[in-house]
């Protein structure tokens, strides 16, 4: 989990990015299975898998224009 928020930190304030985690791992809970589902959350969007047990594998969020891969469980 700390991989997620040290590559989000340098662009988002924590408290934009737990809220953006739990957007994340609720998104990802509707979604069964183990296929990646791409959403949005106002204007952040993100790439991210379901595990089970409510982890989600993130592969990457895209802030503004910017694309960065995360690839982290949390």
């Amino acid at each position: 989990m700390n991989k997620f928020f040290d590559y989000l930190a340098y662009d988002l304030p924590l408290h934009k990015v737990r809220e953006l985690l739990d957007y994340i791992r609720r998104f990802a809970a509707v979604f069964a299975g183990d296929m990646p589902v791409e959403g949005k959350m106002g204007e952040y969007a993100f790439c991210a898998t379901p595990l089970g047990e409510g982890a989600v594998r993130v592969h990457w969020v895209k802030i503004g224009r910017e694309l960065i891969a995360v690839d982290a469980v949390v």
